[in-house]
């Protein structure tokens, strides 16, 4: 996980691919940290699940921590969201009031983050 510069912004890049129940949790607790101690309100996020794990465990965590820190961030792009995982994106935005697009490439994320819309 780190904050990268893409058109001179920055985006905080919080990298799941392939990772396992334990890690994916761990992770977004260290990406809720990184969003408080940022002390910004309109951060904007970058996220590769491809491979990654998901399940119930993980949704709920990953609501639970959506709540807290969906005062810190704007706008959220997700790479990598396919078959049961966009029913589970589907839920977390319902459930967050999240404002959390799906994207096939990084580029169309990027490019989306900094949109307008």
């Amino acid at each position: 996980m780190s904050w990268i510069n893409y058109k001179n912004k920055k985006l905080l890049f919080i990298d799941l691919r392939n990772k396992k129940e334990e890690e994916v949790i761990k992770l977004a607790g260290d990406a809720k940290d990184i969003l408080i101690n940022s002390g910004k309100t309109d951060n904007l996020r970058i996220i590769n699940v491809e491979g990654a794990f998901g399940n119930k465990a993980i949704m709920n965590e990953l609501k639970r921590i959506g709540k807290i820190t969906k005062p810190y961030y704007t706008k959220t792009a997700i790479i990598g969201v396919t078959g049961m995982k966009s029913i589970l994106l589907k839920a977390y935005n319902s459930v967050v009031k999240s404002n959390t697009k799906s994207f096939e490439t990084e580029e169309k994320a990027k490019e989306w983050l900094l949109s307008e819309k």
